[in-house]
């Protein structure tokens, strides 16, 4: 099922101007031969991308660079968003989950920063 999330309006610009003379019908983003992407077609280019931008999961994650994916992008926008404090029902609507799951893939790392979170909330006398 499709779900609209926010982005931002530069992403936003950018979409508009990618889809410009395009059937609403038709995917967004494209090959560079101007066909849709299939499922399988990512891994290379993805994986390409995150060796170009030099990468090192060791210092991110316990994974392989070969475990980064597209989908690891899907766990920095949950990430980036329990740092700036979204709520976390917010955040699992956006992402297609649920709080339970949230808290528990991601209860170390909120724990990690809890005390800066929760400080922003404090009273300064």
């Amino acid at each position: 099922r499709n779900r609209p999330v926010p982005i931002a309006e530069s992403l936003a610009k950018r979409l508009r101007t990618l889809s410009e003379h395009r059937d609403e019908s038709s995917a967004l983003l494209l090959k560079p031969d101007g066909t849709a992407w299939k499922r399988s077609e990512q891994t290379r280019p993805f994986k390409a991308s995150v060796y170009r931008a030099e990468v090192r999961p060791e210092e991110i994650a316990p994974h392989t660079i070969d475990e980064i994916t597209m989908y690891s992008l899907r766990h920095s926008s949950i990430v980036r968003q329990i740092l700036r404090g979204v709520p976390i029902r917010v955040i699992a609507v956006s992402h297609d989950t649920s709080v339970a799951m949230i808290e528990r893939n991601y209860s170390a790392f909120l724990a990690d920063h809890s005390d800066t979170i929760a400080r922003s909330g404090l009273l300064e006398i």
